[in-house]
């Protein structure tokens, strides 16, 4: 089964994980156009962020208490109403990160911006491993609280919607990440071949 690291805990960091990626990746395009790029790599984040959280939409409406964690009885909140403002949160969280990391790459603290992507993936992984106990189980709130909630391997349609999730969730972010890298690295290219011409003609005058 292919991992989702899915929950409304986990996937705001998820979020903001592929938005610091985006600008880390985008630097040479921020220190060619600024002004630009650094607005495109932060819309670019909140639509990261709005991906993951349509690809988690099917198991937020099927299995909602296990999105919620268990945390909270699902039968007493709006569905609905709940999955926008959690898809909404997950387009701030992509755009802010995007933008923070963005402006750290921009005055060239590359260092700082990797170390705020790591101190994010550690953050995942240590509220992956809080959770794991919740993330493992599938059934409802009362089920979970009872003991009875059954492993996700037991329950196929809910492994089969991680699996389709997290095969969809990967292949857009990447894409964007090569593109924007082979992008700048371009630009870089021809911003490098423009600075040698004035130095030749300098030399051809002397």
């Amino acid at each position: 089964m292919t991992p989702l690291f899915s929950t409304v805990i986990l996937d705001p960091a998820t979020a903001m994980i592929g938005g610091a990626a985006l600008a880390l990746f985008s630097a040479q395009l921020i220190w060619a156009k600024p002004e630009v790029e650094l607005k495109r790599t932060a819309l670019l984040g909140a639509v990261w962020g709005g991906w993951w959280g349509l690809t988690v939409a099917y198991m937020y409406f099927n299995y909602t208490d296990w999105m919620l964690v268990y945390l909270v009885d699902a039968k007493t909140l709006s569905i609905p109403l709940t999955f926008f403002v959690f898809w909404v949160l997950l387009v701030m969280h992509g755009f802010l990160a995007a933008l923070g990391v963005g402006a750290l790459v921009l005055h060239r603290r590359i260092g700082l911006g990797v170390a705020v992507l790591v101190g994010l993936v550690a953050t995942n992984f240590l509220l992956m491993a809080l959770q794991g106990h919740a993330y493992a189980h599938i059934g409802t709130y009362a089920e979970y609280h009872a003991g009875l909630a059954k492993e996700v391997a037991q329950v196929p349609a809910a492994a089969t919607g991680m699996t389709v999730a997290g095969l969809l969730a990967a292949p857009p972010p990447i894409i964007m990440v090569v593109i924007r890298f082979l992008q700048g690295r371009k630009v870089a290219a021809a911003a490098a071949s423009a600075a040698q011409v004035p130095t030749a003609q300098a030399r051809v005058t002397a």
